[in-house]
């Protein structure tokens, strides 16, 4: 139980912190049985910070190349935009040669003390780190000798390893998170060796891991710099969740000679964020369709997984009601996956309004006007993409992989 002085400790501490935004650095005294050390966490906290939102966390462990932890949070902050996160990078420096294990008292203390500032959604946190901090990550999210596995969504260790041996507890494989585990294929054989040896070793028992290896990188203090990479495991971290994902519509009909029918869509399931495409002209993008005539009308959501479920409606004085929209094979994508251009072919019986490129965070990447050309992919991110196909008839969607 927490002593009287370390209860103060912590609340002075909370008091200082609270609410702060941007990047800041705040020096914690940890006064636990366990965990009895005093370290600097820095923070990058998205300014326009809102406390009704809950926010995904993503915590880094820096490597020996790095100055201070708070280098590591600078090269991290991009995923504040790219995935609505709170950065949080604990100076974790003092367990390169000794005490290893206490990393995880370390992750667990200092994500309590963000969760008592921040809006956090505990089922997104992130776990990453470099080199030493690669390794640190592995020790907090695969071995048990210092305590339970922690709730992680998902854990990314770049050139974890030394001179010395991973050790997970595969006993416990059940509570890994997904692993996206990267080396760089210009890095020392060792680290290769590490990382490949992880990579097969999760996979032989039974656990999810992708070996993300990035040609013409070494053992680098610039990896997050990398962002494609960084959001390519992002995205094999989300596509390992996958729950029953559908798309329910309510609607008012339009009063006689009018066009204000309404339309409600509500996803469930899948993943959040969920984006929402109405076949209206213009297209609508809220899950509240307004000024709809007459007419069959169709909506699909889809989820932070990249994953679309599709529903129509008909609106008129003697609707037929909702119903299931059956898919149809209209679209034609090629190559795919697709490293510098594709071809979009569309049924010639339908004509699109709208084509649309959405990546796995509900974000539009790109509008095409135009079906049947080339589109240039060279400045698409790298990752698993949703095409919505918006015609005068219905609306339909496409999986594509960009490569690079």
């Amino acid at each position: 139980m927490k002593t009287k002085f370390t209860f103060l400790l912590l609340l002075s501490t909370i008091c200082s912190l609270a609410q702060q935004t941007g990047s800041f650095q705040q020096t914690v005294i940890f006064a636990e049985p366990d965990y009895n050390f005093t370290r600097t966490l820095y923070y990058y906290v998205p300014t326009d910070y809102d406390s009704a939102q809950s926010y995904k966390l993503v915590v880094g462990f820096r490597g020996g190349p790095h100055t201070n932890a708070g280098q590591f949070r600078d090269q991290l902050t991009f995923l504040s935009d790219s995935i609505g996160a709170i950065i949080l990078c604990p100076e974790n420096e003092g367990h390169f040669w000794n005490q290893e294990g206490l990393t995880k008292q370390l992750f667990q203390y200092s994500v309590d003390t963000t969760l008592s500032l921040y809006n956090i959604d505990t089922n997104f946190i992130y776990l990453t780190g470099l080199s030493y901090g690669g390794r640190h990550a592995v020790i907090v999210s695969m071995d048990t000798d210092n305590g339970l596995i922690p709730n992680l969504r998902g854990v990314i260790p770049f050139a974890a390893g030394s001179d010395s041996h991973l050790e997970p507890n595969y006993a416990d494989i059940a509570d890994f998170p997904p692993a996206c585990i990267c080396i760089g294929l210009n890095d020392a054989a060792t680290f290769i060796t590490v990382a490949n040896t992880l990579h097969n070793d999760i996979a032989s028992n039974g656990g999810t891991s992708f070996i993300n290896e990035i040609a013409g990188v070494g053992h680098t203090v610039d990896f997050p710099s990398y962002p494609d990479e960084m959001m390519e495991c992002f995205n094999f971290i989300e596509s390992q969740y996958s729950n029953v994902f559908a798309v329910t519509t309510t609607f008012s009909n339009a009063t006689l000679g009018n066009c204000d029918g309404t339309a409600t869509s509500s996803a469930t399931g899948g993943i959040m964020p969920y984006t929402y495409f109405w076949n209206t002209n213009p297209v609508q993008t809220d899950s509240v369709a307004t000024g709809l005539c007459p007419g069959d009308f169709t909506v699909t959501a889809i989820d932070g997984n990249g994953d679309s479920s599709s529903t129509s409606i008909v609106i008129g004085e003697d609707p037929s009601g909702v119903y299931d929209l059956n898919a149809s094979e209209i679209i034609n994508v090629y190559p795919n996956p697709a490293s510098t251009t594709f071809t979009i072919s569309i049924n010639p019986a339908f004509k699109p309004n709208q084509i649309y490129l959405v990546d796995v965070f509900g974000r539009v990447e790109l509008i095409i006007n135009m079906a049947n050309q080339q589109v240039n992919a060279n400045n698409l991110s790298v990752g698993i993409k949703t095409l919505i196909v918006v015609t005068d008839k219905t609306l339909h969607t496409q999986k594509i992989s960009i490569i690079h």
